[in-house]
């Protein structure tokens, strides 16, 4: 919609955590073909199994998965709320059993794959996970990370994939976290984020052709 209307404007995609997931396989999906000039994902996960590994063991699993299932049940609590018996009666999941899921896989396993068609969870992680498609990528990425970032660990990490792409780059922190690369000695306005964030859209600004692979 952007390039109709302005068709000599360059697009660059920003997608933090889920949104760096989807550009990402934007990118390995269309390969030659993508309209878009470059992407910088910010704590995306590369490997689900890893992430969901991560978030849903020792004290990751109190902070992290058990809150944002939480979270999530709270949403669909408010969206099934506005639904007639008969258009509950249609959903391709059970609200009751979506409501036991305690951590994040089987919230997904419950309601995402049943939403998406996938037969197993499996097989959802597998479909969504970005590792060893990287040499499928045929413009600049830049993806930013965290060596401490809990949902992402360093280990899941792509490195010699991303290594033998020229048009791929990792850029990890020691410290960050998930999303949050503040700085400075009172970190109340900007972050080394969104300083990155920048930077790149400031050379992809410059940068005219774009970057293929035979």
């Amino acid at each position: 919609r952007i390039k109709s209307h302005y068709p000599s404007t360059p697009v660059v995609g920003v997608g933090v955590s889920l949104g760096g997931i989807i550009l990402t396989q934007y990118l390995h999906q269309l390969g030659n073909n993508c309209d878009i000039k470059a992407v910088l994902s910010i704590s995306a996960a590369w490997d689900l199994f890893q992430t969901v590994y991560s978030v849903e063991n020792g004290i990751n699993r109190i902070l992290y998965s058990k809150f944002l299932c939480n979270d999530l049940k709270g949403s669909l609590k408010r969206y099934t709320e506005q639904l007639s018996p008969s258009e509950l009666n249609q959903l391709p999941y059970d609200v009751a059993e979506v409501a036991k899921a305690e951590v994040v896989s089987q919230f997904d396993q419950k309601l995402t794959c049943r939403v998406f068609g996938y037969s197993t969870l499996q097989e959802y992680y597998t479909a969504g996970s970005n590792y060893g498609k990287v040499h499928k990528i045929r413009r600049p990425l830049l993806s930013l990370h965290a060596a401490d970032d809990p949902f992402v660990p360093k280990h899941s990490l792509p490195f010699a994939e991303c290594e033998s792409n020229p048009h791929t780059v990792l850029a990890v922190s020691s410290r960050g976290g998930h999303i949050g690369f503040i700085e400075g000695l009172l970190p109340t306005q900007h972050t080394w984020m969104n300083r990155v964030c920048r930077e790149f859209l400031e050379a992809m600004k410059h940068y005219q052709e774009p970057l293929t692979m035979t």
